[in-house]
């Protein structure tokens, strides 16, 4: 696929896909009791790099839930303004970011081990999400909670007009829920 690598976007329903992705994390969210809400419009359609934003919002969504507490919360707010930009916030009831330590979250390698709470990982899911944001043309930005726990907002551009013609692929983009095109042939092959 020459659009691997480089942004390659597609017109599609951001609101679906970030949908699809919640869905991939339902059993990880129910084994902690987490709650998980969604405020959205029932749809936003744009242009969009839908692997790529897949993996900024998986990566969101892993950290809310692996940092919220047993029986917590997870708020995702999703928004598009007039000028074809979209937002997606992601807050949490989390542990939070020790202030000493915020200015270096997208910093590769560089693990934030609050207190030691002995939660495990390697430094590398906030600095892939940030530089796959800054490949889209966006913005992944940290923002604390007061009470605790921290919000994590994507902004990104879905007008047509904001991407080149290598960067726009119109072939037709079809979309399904809780299932990735490659975890759909997966079933099929199993049938």
């Amino acid at each position: 696929n020459q659009c691997a690598r480089k942004l390659c976007v597609h017109k599609g329903d951001i609101v679906t896909t970030i949908n699809s992705v919640i869905e991939n994390f339902r059993f990880a969210s129910l084994e902690k009791s987490l709650s998980v809400h969604i405020s959205s419009p029932e749809s936003i359609i744009g242009w969009y790099d839908n692997d790529k934003i897949s993996k900024i919002f998986s990566n969101l969504i892993s950290n809310a839930i692996k940092y919220t507490p047993y029986g917590g919360g997870i708020n995702i707010i999703i928004l598009c303004n007039q000028d074809g930009q979209t937002t997606i916030s992601v807050s949490d009831e989390g542990i939070g970011i020790p202030e000493d330590k915020r200015n270096r979250i997208f910093n590769r390698f560089d693990r934030i081990d609050s207190d030691g709470n002995g939660i495990k990982g390697y430094g590398i899911g906030l600095n892939f999400a940030y530089e796959l944001a800054l490949q889209h043309k966006g913005n992944l930005s940290y923002q604390p909670v007061d009470t605790g726990g921290s919000v994590f907002t994507l902004s990104f551009p879905t007008s047509k007009d904001r991407f080149s013609s290598d960067e726009i692929d119109e072939t037709p983009y079809t979309q399904s829920y809780g299932l990735t095109s490659t975890q759909e042939d997966n079933a099929d092959s199993q049938k």
